[in-house]
């Protein structure tokens, strides 16, 4: 019986050397999770394996520019990924400010950063999984407004959308930051994209770390970076008042 993930899984590894998980962790590798999710759709081993395995892609697209025969290795290896309840609508953007501080997650930088540069901001707060909903809405929702970013995810789903994009660090004048914000990064993923953080912690961040010494130790405004790394970022900073 043959399966989407036969030929990644007979596959000589042709494009292991392209897959930065690979570099820190050999079951990481395309070839190795194609495997499992063989074994997977063919009902050998139990789907919460299978997805796992999945879980390893950081879904950074290398493994699909190196490979010689145009495989779709990506879309197959997120195949057992659970899909993610995405919102029907989005939240308005608070106040009337021509830039807008997008506050992901729990942190709420807005007014630290309006009293920081004596500038008025508008403040926008997305829900879970944003990044899903068409890029129209959003993009329609930032229409003629500067969105001010602390999060790689969230600045690749606006630029996507043609939205005008500052990081933080940036805006406040501080520092030089790096990111995954460009979806294909010139280095390997950190580790801390996509669910690889929660469900390998142990590769992500060795891989966390070698992404650290390649980028030359600069400041991570990406909050995953942050995480990864064990690093204070640019909200930390400026929440902190320094």
């Amino acid at each position: 019986m043959s399966t989407p993930y036969d030929t990644c899984a007979l596959c000589p590894r042709l494009c292991r050397h392209a897959c930065p998980v690979a570099t820190v962790w050999e079951p990481g590798a395309p070839s190795a999770i194609a495997e499992v999710l063989r074994d997977g759709a063919l009902g050998r081993v139990d789907a919460s394996l299978a997805q796992l395995a999945a879980l390893a892609c950081t879904d950074c697209g290398a493994c699909q520019e190196a490979c010689a025969i145009d495989r779709p290795v990506p879309e197959l290896l997120r195949k057992f990924v659970p899909k993610v309840e995405v919102p029907t609508q989005l939240p308005p953007i608070a106040g009337t400010a021509s830039e807008v501080a997008v506050c992901s997650g729990d942190r709420r930088w807005a007014e630290a950063f309006a009293a920081q540069t004596g500038r008025a901001v508008a403040s926008w707060t997305p829900p879970a999984n944003w990044h899903e909903t068409d890029s129209k809405t959003f993009g329609e929702l930032f229409s003629g407004r500067t969105a001010i970013v602390a999060d790689g995810e969230d600045a690749r789903a606006l630029r996507g959308a043609g939205v005008v994009v500052v990081w933080l660090g940036d805006a406040l004048g501080w520092v030089t930051e790096a990111s995954c914000s460009s979806g294909r990064p010139a280095l390997a993923c950190c580790g801390g994209r996509g669910p690889l953080r929660d469900a390998h912690p142990e590769p992500a961040a060795a891989l966390a770390q070698l992404w650290w010494a390649r980028s030359g130790g600069q400041t991570l405004a990406d909050a995953r970076c942050r995480r990864a790394l064990g690093r204070q970022d640019v909200v930390d900073q400026l929440l902190a008042g320094t």
